[in-house]
């Protein structure tokens, strides 16, 4: 319910023929073996596929390249993490930006471990290649649920709208798992810190 349109194509795909979804469970858990004894620029859609047991014709029939299968991966997993702590149909609510926030916030920490890059997001990163998949997560998630709005509420601007509400619950989380911070506060906390400021705004303080 959470998926985007990508992923409802490749959920219909799945149910069709279950080897679909086999094949790239077994190409994604290659992919997090092999990141934990190399660095990702090193590592070739040939070790992936050498590592999930399949030919390399076998990859390239479900992903452009191993950054397609990295992205596939980051999506997949957060958007399974989040649809297991919301329940009911998603809504653009309180609740439901916190639950979101939380979510990303534990997996941001999850994944970041010691090595968050300490400026920019590097190409060759691929912890914050994966970071920025999440951003882009969150971004569609909540514009799924403005655009699901009922007619009095809905805006003009909702792909702006979601932009910054995604980058501000994004960067946050970003920011307080950088292994500059001296100590990590739980997600809950985090997002509790967060909700404040994203639906306030800095109105108050330009006045």
């Amino acid at each position: 319910m959470l998926q985007t349109e990508v992923q409802d194509v490749i959920q219909a795909e799945a149910k069709r023929d279950p080897r679909i979804t086999r094949t790239r469970r077994l190409l994604q858990n290659a992919l997090t073996e092999l990141l934990s004894e190399k660095n990702f620029p090193d590592i070739t859609v040939g070790d992936i596929a050498d590592r999930a047991t399949v030919n390399r014709a076998t990859f390239y029939a479900h992903f452009e390249d191993k950054y397609a299968l990295l992205k596939y991966m980051a999506q997949e997993r957060f958007e399974s993490a989040l649809s297991a702590k919301i329940e009911r149909a998603p809504g653009f609510t309180l609740a439901n930006l916190r639950l979101l926030a939380v979510t990303a916030y534990e997996f941001l920490g999850g994944f970041m471990g010691h090595c968050a890059p300490s400026g920019p997001p590097s190409s060759n990163d691929h912890e914050a290649i994966f970071a920025m998949h999440i951003q882009t997560c969150i971004y569609e998630i909540v514009l799924a649920w403005i655009r699901a709005l009922p007619p009095h509420k809905r805006v003009e601007s909702p792909e702006v709208i979601a932009k910054v509400t995604s980058w501000v619950i994004f960067g946050f989380g970003f920011q307080a798992n950088e292994t500059r911070q001296p100590k990590r506060l739980p997600p809950e906390t985090l997002a509790d810190q967060m909700l404040p400021v994203l639906t306030a705004g800095i109105g108050a303080l330009l006045a």
